[in-house]
């Protein structure tokens, strides 16, 4: 559960995740949004971050067949 605004850092999949977003919405760094309905998959090495969008809090259900990574972002890795 993410409020509107806020940030979800800059993280690495290792293993691919799935996710649905049920209320609310988010954009990645990307700039694509993701919102209620929607499904989003991460590849395995896959890297971003993302933000909630104005509105509901941002809900969703995620499957993460791996782990995710924070190590070492600081560095630009």
């Amino acid at each position: 559960r993410l409020q509107p605004g806020a940030r979800y850092p800059r993280h690495a999949h290792l293993g691919r995740e799935w996710n649905l977003v049920l209320e609310g919405g988010f954009r990645e760094d990307s700039g694509h949004e993701v919102w209620p309905g929607d499904e989003l998959e991460k590849a395995d090495g896959s890297l971003h971050d993302f933000t909630a969008l104005q509105g509901p809090a941002c809900i969703c259900v995620t499957v993460l067949d791996g782990v995710t990574s924070f190590e070492d972002l600081a560095d630009g890795a």
